[in-house]
């Protein structure tokens, strides 16, 4: 076990904690101290001789009480908890404040997965140097701009990221607003835009920036692209910096003791700060801003905590959210998140749609596949009272599943028979049994895995021999539970098999967005989304995120209003992932089709709010928006009805699988009635044409002048003004961008 271990040190733990114990009547009276000791390093042998005897599990059976009370409670180890226990889709536990997270624990049943997320917690804390994290900066870094020549900005920023700069600048500088949200897909690139944006427009004049984050490797990825793109302050005429101060804060990186006033950037994990928020006081510049990575959790008491202090020493501190999605689990914490960064819609958003559309991410290839295992066969009674009480998947029936060896050999199957069409993918599996078994089950028919789960020794070095193609023991398959949804960059991922079923709506578009880097993001074309479904019956149906989506009803008669707009709010970011995820009919509980649909291209139009919107269309709706314009150009022309996009999407698009968005429909129509004719389809086949890395890979092979090449590409773009102006944001970009490909 591992407090038995050298390096594991009761000393970190709170002092009441380790007192709470020792004095405890549930200890035995031979090991119960009758000392008066207040220093935690001299509790801890004392801790030691306790626990001697004690299995992991028993320990946690006998101190819940004073786990909860006395250690949980401490600093960020509440959180911590809770986070770990949301991302397995634990019951109804969700981030918020101390007391929600408390209570909703404290009312739970000791079930094993409880045990071991209570263990997990205490095990990371105890623990001394069992895990290395290699930095580039464990030390503060002094950039000298004196010494860094004007950039470049052309190549930095796609369009869409230029676009994304203008509305930040113009939010947070010229309208002087406090707070906002910047929301861009997994793979768009929000941290080099915001970085791009805090390092011009914001240290220039002064601000510093505090940016926090959860993660060792969300601070390094941070670090890297400020370290990198520093020299970009200088390129604001107003800048007053002749050198940027940054620091990086967390147990891998340096202690918040060495954080100082000169500092323009500190880059931090949450708890380091929290732990230590006495010193923000004479740390503050005059000037601050905070940013949020992974802004869904800036409800965490621990984020609230260290804003509230900054904000009372700093009233005028500004506020920026990054996040893929602001939706948090329950509509009530997504009103409290748009409360905290005092709006109702992002500074800047932009949707899946528009970003496959320009080869930014990849175009998706869904998949389902039905493996024909009937769980209700292996649930007992005591399990289904279990989930008809308490909501929640019980821990016997978890491990039921995982070792389902039927189950686990389609899931291997599917992959070792398209092994050469699937190549590098990534599997998100149920839990730790789960990840082992595929692991083994691949290993023995022939295929290069490796699985990785927290605190797992060597997670880092699998993740890095996946990665890296030219390893010496490269991995083609990683099988994982939650590590590689936030703060991973394996761009090159060509295919996603989800084999857990998740009601989360974050973790689903994280889950999905790691395997979609486009060629423009250094990915790939195209990627595959296998979704492996089983079949539940309606006691679990809440279990599987693709019924949340599902509109397979082919009766006109109106959606339950609660039911409607649950889907219309929580999802509507995710019009592509909705979309995929419909890909499957169901007939009461039982899944009677599964498809596997590509998308062929999209429509341009403009909204009523008059914003630019690229519309996904798939191959199987073709025939349906085909009959529909015919026949709505005639009704329009004689009766000017009113439609109903309801009755449009059940009338023409019934029964074919991947449905249009409701909202699609009504967008096409007003566009329709504006512009008194439809949009044209724009296909990816046409889009390849234009393809910046195609025709930039083409033009670099010809041995002629390069203002022929400058021609060229003007003609190009004269044969597809339309697609080139909604795609890349004129000719001046697509040149920049085909004239980089070639260097």
């Amino acid at each position: 076990m591992a407090r038995k271990k050298k390096n594991f040190n009761w000393g970190n733990f709170p002092l009441k904690f380790l007192k709470s114990v020792l004095y405890s009547e549930k200890t035995s009276e031979s090991d119960r101290l009758t000392l008066d000791l207040n220093d935690a390093d001299q509790l801890a042998p004392y801790m030691a001789s306790v626990t001697t005897n004690l299995s992991d599990s028993y320990f946690v059976k006998k101190y819940r009480e004073e786990i909860e009370d006395n250690f949980l409670s401490e600093g960020g180890h509440l959180e911590s908890v809770t986070d770990y226990l949301e991302k397995m889709n634990y019951s109804d536990i969700h981030v918020g404040t101390s007391e929600e997270m408390m209570s909703s624990l404290k009312k739970k049943r000791l079930t094993q997965t409880l045990i071991d997320a209570y263990w997990r917690e205490i095990k990371s804390t105890g623990l001394v140097g069992d895990f290395t994290f290699k930095t580039r900066f464990p030390n503060p870094r002094s950039i000298d701009l004196n010494k860094s020549s004007i950039v470049d900005e052309s190549d930095l920023l796609h369009p869409y990221q230029q676009r994304a700069f203008s509305k930040l600048k113009k939010h947070f500088i010229e309208e002087d607003q406090r707070a906002g949200i910047l929301q861009m897909p997994t793979g768009s690139g929000k941290t080099r835009t915001s970085v791009f944006f805090l390092l011009k427009e914001m240290a220039a004049q002064g601000y510093q920036i505090i940016w926090l984050a959860h993660r060792s490797m969300l601070i390094e990825q941070a670090a890297n692209v400020f370290y990198k793109f520093a020299p970009i302050i200088k390129n604001n005429p107003d800048n007053i910096l002749k050198k940027l101060n940054m620091i990086c804060v967390s147990s891998d990186h340096s202690h918040s003791s060495r954080i100082s006033r000169k500092d323009n950037l500190i880059i931090s994990m949450v708890p380091s700060l929290y732990h230590n928020k006495r010193i923000l006081r004479s740390i503050l510049k005059d000037k601050v801003i905070i940013v949020i990575d992974e802004a869904h959790h800036a409800t965490a008491n621990t984020y609230q905590t260290i804003i509230r202090e900054i904000h009372k020493y700093r009233p005028s501190v500004k506020l920026l959210g990054l996040t893929a999605t602001p939706m948090r689990g329950i509509e009530r914490e997504t009103k409290q998140l748009w409360k905290i960064f005092e709006s109702e819609k992002p500074v800047f958003e932009i949707t899946m749609n528009q970003l496959i559309s320009n080869g930014t991410l990849s175009k998706p290839i869904p998949k389902t596949i039905e493996t024909n295992v009937d769980i209700e066969t292996i649930i007992d009674d005591k399990e289904i009272a279990h989930i008809q009480k308490l909501h929640e998947m019980p821990d016997s029936l978890v491990n039921k599943i995982a070792r389902t060896n039927s189950r686990n050999d389609i899931i291997v199957d599917e992959y070792v028979n398209n092994a050469k069409k699937y190549g590098k993918t990534i599997i998100f599996a149920l839990n730790g049994i789960h990840c082992m078994a595929l692991n083994d089950a691949l290993r023995a028919r022939g295929i290069k895995s490796g699985y990785v789960y927290t605190h797992k020794k060597d997670s880092k070095d699998i993740i890095e021999r996946f990665r890296d193609n030219n390893h010496p023991e490269h991995i083609d398959v990683l099988i994982n539970i939650n590590m590689l949804t936030e703060g991973s960059d394996i761009p090159d991922i060509q295919t996603v098999f989800l084999t857990r079923p998740t009601h989360s709506d974050v973790l689903l578009m994280q889950m999905v967005g790691r395997g979609m880097r486009g060629v423009n993001s250094g990915g790939t074309a195209t990627v595959n989304i296998v979704d492996f479904c089983d079949k539940w019956s309606d006691i679990t149906r809440w279990f599987n995120p693709k019924l949340l989506c599902d509109i397979s009803d082919t009766t006109l008669e109106p959606i339950e209003k609660a039911t409607y707009e649950k889907i219309e709010y929580v999802f509507y970011p995710w019009d592509l992932i909705r979309a995929v995820m419909r890909g499957i009919t169901y007939k009461g509980a039982q899944i009677v089709k599964s498809d596997s649909v590509l998308p062929c291209g999209w429509f341009n139009i403009v909204d009523e709010s008059g914003n630019e919107e690229q519309i996904l269309i798939f191959d199987n709706q073709l025939n349906g928006y085909k009959k529909l314009f015919e026949d709505v150009q005639y009704i329009y022309a004689n009766t000017k009805t009113q439609f109903d996009a309801r009755k449009l999407l059940f009338a023409y698009f019934a029964n074919l699988g991947v449905t249009p968005l409701e909202d699609d429909l009504r967008d096409i129509i007003a566009y329709f009635k504006h512009e008194g004719s439809f949009p044209e389809l724009q296909t990816f086949e046409e889009r390849d044409k234009i393809d910046p890395y195609i025709i930039g890979s083409d033009l670099k092979n010809k041995p002629q002048p390069f203002m022929e090449t400058l021609n060229q590409i003007k003609n190009i773009y004269n044969l597809h003004r339309e697609m080139i102006d909604s795609l890349y944001g004129g000719y001046e970009f697509y040149q920049n961008k085909v004239v980089n490909f070639m260097q």
